[in-house]
């Protein structure tokens, strides 16, 4: 069940990227009824994984930059 709730807050924080509404890593643990930390590691995560999210001061937003290929390993990383 854990990991179904981290998907879709995953799946809803792209969404706001995509809308340039996240708001602050404060409001999003908020939102999100997570700790800041864990904020911290799913962004950190989606970096890792190839998302490229850059917080906009103006827009007070993690905004996604497009084009990017996410990384996803089936069975063995070296065959990808």
């Amino acid at each position: 069940m854990e990991r179904y709730i981290f998907l879709r807050r995953v799946i809803y924080f792209l969404e706001l990227c995509k809308q340039e509404k996240t708001g602050s890593r404060k409001e999003i643990a908020n939102r999100f009824e997570m700790s800041d930390s864990g904020v911290k590691r799913m962004i950190r995560d989606l970096r890792d994984a190839g998302i490229k999210l850059e917080y906009n001061s103006t827009l007070k937003s993690y905004i996604r930059i497009e084009n990017e290929q996410i990384k996803v390993y089936t069975q063995n990383p070296e065959n990808n």
